[in-house]
């Protein structure tokens, strides 16, 4: 499925009619190629959210009714499907290795249902977790965006892995009582569930404010696919969010920056909310001893919650289970940031015919401020300030801002 501006080219072309104005005069006041309108106009190309703005500038038309045919005030929040996305073939994949006997299940596959999404909801709001919520350095968070982003900057806020996107929101609504005014909200995220509830609750601030919002369909280990719809036509700050520990739960975090973050430009900020270590040793038995995860002092409707969610996909999708047993255990061989450690559950599935199955069923990492950083810059990310937050500084907020890559110099032969 490709990306879709509902009606756009149709609603074009009978402007054009309407008005009795050629493609070239309208390409020429919006500032784009007349060869880009014909094609947006044929439905063959999708034009970023910058050049639908000139588009609707030099139509006189509200961008809103232009690109999806509201007539609203302001930019009524909508979902559309990022290129390429099927969130079919996710499920085929989950049933295809449940058929084996051991495999990875990704985080992906926990949200894909809408039990899945209640699932996630249900363990955000048990004690540990809400705590931790509410202890989210949120002013600290505004204050260093304060110093970087200016009055008169405009802006993108973009939610990667958003969720319902409560943290997003937030960060938009703070910045609009810090009179930024040019602001924009882009969501991402593969829940339909998730990112519908993110819509409805960004709805009402959107139209009181006139905030464009848009809301993706989609994974973002897709993103150089479609990441030029997140590209402006003129310039804008971008500041990419990462809430929920999302960065945390990748394989290889390294890989990911290289990979799928190559489109962002030089200053835009990236703002990583990940576990914090519980020690700077590298000693097995004192980290055990020290994480709260690993040492098992949390439990009861925690663990019940948690577990839950993480079995999910095995719970609804395998049938004639007789037992689930799970087993926690520390990882630090695969981390590939220097400092951080793992902490992986693990699932033993017995079927009622005696066949036993095993699945690592949840993957999250834990890192040290100071040697994220380093690792951080050497991928083209200058810290600009950390916090750590809720009990025995669980939670780690990390600030990041792009920077221009040394160019490496080719070593002259003596």
């Amino acid at each position: 499925m490709s990306w879709r501006y509902l009606g756009l080219a149709e609603r074009l072309r009978q402007f054009r009619r309407t008005q009795q104005i050629t493609s070239v005069e309208l390409a020429r006041k919006a500032g784009i190629s007349s060869h880009a309108l014909h094609l947006i106009e044929k439905g063959k190309v999708m034009p970023s959210m910058e050049t639908l703005e000139r588009i609707a500038r030099a139509t006189q038309l509200d961008p809103g009714w232009l690109g999806f045919g509201v007539s609203a005030n302001g930019l009524a929040p909508h979902i559309t499907v990022a290129p390429g996305f099927d969130s079919d073939s996710f499920v085929t994949d989950l049933l295809s290795l449940l058929k084996g006997s051991t495999g990875v299940i990704d985080d992906v596959y926990k949200y894909l249902d809408s039990t899945g999404a209640h699932e996630w909801r249900a363990l955000l709001q048990q004690p540990d977790f809400s705590n931790v919520v509410a202890s989210f350095p949120m002013a600290e968070l505004l204050d260093c965006l304060a110093t970087v982003i200016g009055v008169d900057d405009p802006v993108d806020i973009v939610g990667l892995g958003c969720g319902t996107a409560e943290r997003e929101i937030t960060v938009i609504k703070k910045l609009l009582a810090r009179r930024r005014r040019n602001l924009r909200l882009l969501l991402l995220d593969i829940s339909m569930n998730l990112l519908g509830s993110a819509v409805q609750a960004s709805d009402e601030f959107s139209r009181a404010h006139s905030v464009p919002v848009m809301a993706l369909l989609g994974d973002f280990h897709s993103l150089p696919e479609y990441a030029h719809l997140l590209t402006g036509d003129y310039p804008r700050r971008r500041v990419i969010t990462m809430f929920g520990l999302t960065f945390s739960n990748l394989d290889n975090e390294v890989q990911f920056l290289r990979r799928s973050m190559g489109w962002v430009n030089h200053e835009d900020l990236l703002i990583l909310d990940v576990p914090s270590a519980a020690t700077d040793s590298t000693d097995r038995a004192e980290i055990i001893r020290r994480d709260r995860t690993l040492a098992r002092k949390r439990g009861g409707d925690w663990h019940n919650a948690a577990f839950r969610f993480l079995t999910g996909p095995l719970r609804r999708n395998l049938d004639h289970i007789g037992d689930i047993q799970i087993q926690t255990e520390l990882d630090q061989a695969s981390c590939v940031i220097p400092g951080s450690y793992a902490v992986v559950h693990n699932a033993l599935v017995k079927l009622q015919s005696g066949e036993e199955k095993h699945f690592v069923i949840g993957y999250s990492k834990r890192y040290l401020l100071e040697k994220l950083a380093i690792s951080m810059k050497g991928e083209g990310w200058t810290l600009v300030n950390g916090f750590h937050y809720g009990a025995d500084n669980y939670g780690l907020l990390a600030i990041f801002q792009r920077h221009k890559p040394q160019v490496r110099r080719k070593r002259t032969q003596q």
